[in-house]
């Protein structure tokens, strides 16, 4: 996930100590790891076995409306049990592996399915996530760069109710930096291109808030700003921060970009086409585990990145900073 931008060119000191750092605190328990592997694999075969032969039995002896139903159970409770196999297995691998990742990172801890620090109904009155009643947060980091706090959140919104925001749900990246200070009004930047149904379901959430056309014209073109206080706006938005929301759109997944400025938080939500901070499952080799491990400091240093793109857009100066120019 790295981010192709001169803003974000940096030396990468993680992946560096995580090589170190895999060799000696998670080489030597490869081998635990394999033959916790290897008995899920036996478990889920013999589960898949014995489903066949009961499937087989209902069809052999019994009347196909009974066999249907027999086979329908077998189906959803060894699937279920499958699932809970290697949901098992992905926790093990975690307990493992996490904190030599936070190590590597630096100044990051880890947790699971918790983000109380998140203010979701902030995010929801200004538009950046669906309004919903149930959300999965899996995994979190939490932690400290240039003296900022941040946040990561693997979460997904399933789909339900019926405003069209609801109704796509969400599945992807929720980031968040820390401010110094509230940010006064109410800012938010859309990425541009979700057809006319999404515009008016925007238009419709952010009553009192205007179109805010920026000097930039690659970027008023790629993502759309609204603003209650336009002229403001256009001072939080300088040429730093445009570039680095540029960037991060090439990584976004099906789905718009979504940020902007909650109380005392920047908040970024970017949809993902696959889980971010996934790990191998039970049938992927633990030869790869060592490269899994450096997509997710990737993963895990976008936060930094995120970062240094707010502080140098000049959310963190009393200053307003000089505004994009024209490309």
């Amino acid at each position: 996930m790295a981010i192709n931008s001169p803003l974000l060119t940096r030396p990468q000191p993680p992946e560096q100590r995580l090589a170190s750092l895999f060799r000696r605190q998670i080489r030597p328990q490869l081998g635990d790891l394999e033959r916790t592997q290897q008995h899920v694999r036996d478990v889920g075969l013999v589960l898949v076995a014995s489903g066949l032969v009961l499937i087989y039995a209902w069809f052999r002896w019994f009347p196909w409306p009974q066999a249907l139903l027999g086979t329908t159970a077998v189906a959803v409770l060894g699937a279920s049990w499958l699932h809970h196999l290697a949901t098992t297995y992905e926790e093990t691998l975690r307990e493992v592996v996490m904190p030599t990742l936070c190590e590597a990172v630096g100044d990051v801890f880890h947790r699971q399915g918790l983000a109380p620090e998140l203010d979701f109904l902030g995010m929801d009155q200004l538009g950046l996530l669906p309004g919903a009643d149930r959300r999965v947060i899996g995994n979190v980091f939490r932690g400290h760069h240039c003296g900022t706090g941040f946040m990561l959140a693997e979460l997904e919104i399933p789909p339900g109710g019926d405003h069209p925001l609801e109704r796509q749900g969400f599945r992807g990246l929720l980031a968040m930096v820390e401010l110094p200070a509230p940010f006064s009004g109410r800012l938010k930047i859309i990425q541009a291109g979700g057809g006319a149904d999404l515009v008016l379901t925007w238009l419709d959430q952010i009553h009192g808030m205007y179109r805010v056309a920026l000097p930039d014209q690659a970027f008023d073109q790629a993502f759309e700003v609204y603003a209650d206080q336009p002229d403001a706006a256009l001072d939080r938005l300088p040429a730093p921060l445009c570039e680095g929301l540029m960037a991060l759109a090439d990584l976004s997944g099906p789905g718009l970009i979504r940020a902007g400025f909650v109380g005392r938080q920047f908040c970024l939500a970017m949809p993902m086409a696959s889980r971010p901070f996934r790990l191998g499952g039970p049938l992927r080799p633990l030869d790869c585990l060592e490269a899994d491990l450096g997509r997710l400091v990737e993963e895990v240093t976008l936060a930094h990145c995120l970062v240094e793109i707010v502080q140098a857009g000049g959310a963190f100066n009393d200053q307003p900073q000089p505004l994009a120019s024209a490309s």
